[in-house]
């Protein structure tokens, strides 16, 4: 077919419109479904949507496969993008058999798209693995040389992205306005032009993982405001100015300018060098995020402070935290596991159950637990 169909261009352009009319997506949400789709045209020699058949998906697996990953070939992306792509492709063809001309495609073939048990497993792995350590957060941190205007920027890089858990978009978009360094928030606010997710409003905490992360947070805010002499209104990520390096034909970023970054590759780009630089392996942005909502819940007392720290991350419901950003890798769930007295002769009264604990968690809970004691009690003689 070449490289071009225009049947499905006018297939996807519908797509891309149903994907915005809903709300339901971001546009950086929707870029991504497109890419996936141009990826798969290109692994089926973009064949007409209306021939999908049972042998497309089986061609299209063999080269976006979890279990069969080699990091060397040519076409390499992240298992993170590969199973992102596989359930954009699937969503694509879900929505395409609702449309006239498209609803004689059986939907089982389209269900082959899904990972297998080994791929999940494989996914499930490598995002247990897939953060930073503190160890490795603090180690990149100090490699850092601050002597620089960019230097200064990119080591408040590390520790905000740490300490915050603010996604890339935000920060991208964030002005020095948006922190309150005396309170120690972050207001994530739509209001201030802050590119959020679906475009919610809520505050984050820039948590004291580590003392001298968060001091040098503030110190760098108050570097923008007094010694660059920029306005509230200016980025806490700001672009460089690029000037001719005497003596050669190269430019080379010299100090920082008062001037939003437009896309959030820059972030990418500047962690990706300065891993490299500390002669460390890469981790993408994105992933310290993960490590904020690792660490940050070992904070927790109760339920109510568990819920704190998941609309700290923007998160509507307390499960998203849990299933998607608190995965515990092997090592994490020994140390924890170890610790544990799982004895099976205590009495009742060994467990220490905090009666304002119960009643700060919400009432479907608050009955489970009390039915778990009753039934514990019953079980022991009490």
């Amino acid at each position: 077919m070449g490289k071009y169909n225009a049947t499905n261009v006018r297939m996807i352009w519908r797509y891309k419109n149903y994907l915005f009319n809903t709300g339901r997506y971001t546009q950086k949400t929707i870029d991504q479904k497109l890419k996936a789709l141009e990826n798969y045209q290109k692994i089926t020699n973009y064949k007409d949507f209306s021939r999908f058949t049972l042998r497309d998906v089986e061609k299209y697996k063999e080269q976006m496969s979890i279990t069969n990953h080699n990091p060397g070939s040519s076409n390499y992306y992240s298992i993170h993008t590969v199973a992102n792509w596989r359930n954009h492709v699937k969503h694509f063809f879900l929505w395409l058999i609702t449309q006239k001309g498209y609803k004689h495609l059986p939907k089982s073939d389209i269900e082959y798209l899904n990972l297998n048990k080994d791929e999940f497993n494989t996914l499930k792995n490598y995002m247990a693995g897939s953060y930073p350590s503190y160890e490795i957060i603090k180690k990149l941190f100090e490699s850092i040389n601050d002597s620089s205007e960019i230097g200064k920027r990119d080591k408040f890089l590390v520790a905000f992205l740490f300490l915050t858990g603010i996604r890339t978009d935000a920060l991208i978009s964030l002005p020095v306005k948006a922190i309150d360094t005396k309170r120690k928030v972050v207001f994530q606010n739509p209001g201030f032009k802050v590119r959020t997710k679906r475009n919610k409003k809520f505050a984050s905490i820039i948590m004291n993982f580590d003392q001298e992360m968060q001091n040098y947070v503030f110190k760098y805010i108050d570097f923008l405001l007094k010694e660059k002499m920029f306005g509230s209104d200016a980025p806490v990520f700001p672009a460089t100015l690029l000037e001719h390096k005497e003596g050669t034909y190269c430019y080379e970023a010299s100090k920082l300018v008062n001037d939003y970054y437009k896309t959030s590759q820059a972030i990418n780009n500047v962690l990706r060098q300065r891993f490299k630089v500390a002669g460390m392996d890469y981790y993408r942005p994105h992933s310290f995020r993960h490590a904020n909502a690792y660490y940050a819940p070992r904070a927790c007392k109760n339920a109510l402070e568990f819920k704190a720290v998941s609309e700290h991350l923007g998160h509507s419901s307390i499960l998203t935290s849990l299933s998607s950003y608190s995965r515990l890798n092997e090592d994490m769930v020994i140390s924890i596991l170890i610790k544990m007295d799982f004895s099976l002769d205590k009495k009742a009264d060994d467990f220490d159950i905090n009666i304002e604990e119960i009643q700060n968690l919400p009432e479907a809970f608050q009955e489970i637990v009390r039915n778990l004691i009753k039934q514990n009690k019953d079980q022991n003689g009490f």
